[in-house]
């Protein structure tokens, strides 16, 4: 039984005279498998979808003997499950296609003679989703007599922005390029006529963010509320101090109907 490769020949001779003599060569070869898997380079974490660069070669698949090195890239989708061969990427390196969702690659190699295929490390690209908005709506009444100027409390929008606002950073923006950046942002309380704001919704964790629009409606003029100690009207008159709240201004009493005490 053989373990490595060896050769074989025939010597012959007259037992009188001569030397020997040898006859051809018969060659028996033994294959060896790969032992190392090589390494392969890359990975990257993307919002929404992106497009990988090429997966490098770090380190080519080396060990055993006999034949050529043969290669055969494999994709799964997710980060667990079954793993598919990419048809007909045979090389060192691979270039993937533009990715929508989390997606992990390796490369196989084996000799052609012989052995299993093995696996290099595995590269993963990550595709975080941006979040789910919605365009909202905010009124205010006019704080100036009809100039329509109104005071906009932009926190009253998240109902309508997302569900679930848990890891979920919300900053409001006058342009969509300040949304897009993150900077400058708007301050609430915010007075302003009526416009359109932009609103940038960030996951926390993943730093994946959504832009969306807050359309601003100014109505009709304010009506100040006397017990709430709020300055609807912008006056700068707080409930029974704003004249407009006439109902709790003090009267002088009457003396109609009451006898004066002898």
């Amino acid at each position: 039984n053989l373990t490595s490769t060896r050769q074989y020949r025939r010597a012959a001779k007259r037992t009188t005279c001569g030397d020997w003599l040898y006859s051809n060569e018969v060659t028996y070869t033994i294959n060896t498998s790969l032992t190392n898997p090589g390494e392969i380079g890359g990975g990257a974490t993307y919002c929404n979808s992106g497009n990988p660069g090429t997966i490098t070669n770090t380190n080519s698949a080396t060990g055993g003997s006999g034949g050529s090195v043969q290669y055969q890239w494999q994709y799964r989708n997710g980060t667990s499950g079954n793993w598919s061969n990419v048809s007909g990427v045979t090389g060192l390196t691979y270039d993937p296609p533009n990715l929508t969702s989390t997606r992990q690659y390796r490369r196989a190699a084996k000799r052609t003679t012989c052995g299993n295929w093995i696996h290099s490390n595995i590269i993963t690209f990550i595709v975080n989703s941006n979040p789910v908005s919605q365009p909202a709506v905010l009124s205010s009444c006019d704080l100036a007599n009809g100039s329509g100027i109104g005071n906009f409390i932009l926190s009253d929008a998240f109902p309508q922005i997302i569900a679930n606002i848990i890891n979920m950073e919300v900053t409001f923006h006058n342009t969509l390029d300040d949304a897009q950046d993150g900077t400058p942002q708007i301050i609430s309380p915010f007075i302003s006529t009526s416009t359109t704001i932009f609103y940038r919704i960030q996951n926390t964790s993943t730093n994946c963010f959504e832009i969306n629009t807050i359309t601003l409606n100014v109505g009709n003029i304010c009506l100040e509320n006397c017990t709430n100690g709020i300055d609807e009207d912008g006056d700068g008159l707080i409930d029974c101090d704003d004249p407009d709240c006439a109902c709790c201004q003090a009267k002088t009493p009457t003396l109609i109907g009451v006898r004066k005490k002898e």
